[in-house]
Order: structure tokens, then sequence, then C-alpha cells
């Protein structure tokens, strides 16, 4: 089984390699993934997407998750 790996994007100044041992079977799953160990507050996932010129849009199937991510904050979704 190969490691499922991807760029995590919280904001400008903190961005995380991170390394999971296999892809979540489900958004909801990688969410809580992800606030275990890099975000304590409520977040939107976006990924580029390729089939809208790698712009970003929110991620709701992880089945679209290939590898790129970033993270936003619920209380700031300004782009940086």
């Amino acid at each position: 089984m190969t490691d499922f790996i991807f760029c995590l994007i919280v904001s400008e100044s903190e961005i995380h390699k991170v390394k999971l041992p296999a892809k979540p079977e489900s958004v909801d799953r990688l969410k809580t993934v992800l606030r275990e160990k890099y975000v304590n507050s409520d977040f939107v996932l976006l990924h580029e997407d390729k089939d809208v010129g790698n712009e970003l849009v929110t991620l709701s199937d992880i089945g679209e998750f290939l590898q790129d991510l970033s993270l936003y904050s619920d209380d700031d979704r300004q782009m940086f």
C-alpha cells in the first residue's frame, strides 16, 4: 500500500507536508484526522480541480482529491 502524501496549507506562513498510511475513506474522516493533528477550529477543505483550470473548489467527495489540498478557517476564507 502506498502512503497518501499531500501539502496542507493552513495559512501563508503555515504549510505542512502530510503523510497518511492510506487515503481516508471520506471527507469527514480526512477532516477528523486533520483536526487531531493540525487544526483546532472549524474549517473548509479546498482542492485544485483540474476540470476547472486548477481553480480551488470545496472538497465534497474524497474521490476528487488527488494531491493538492488547501485548508481555510471558516472565520477567514481570504486568499493570501
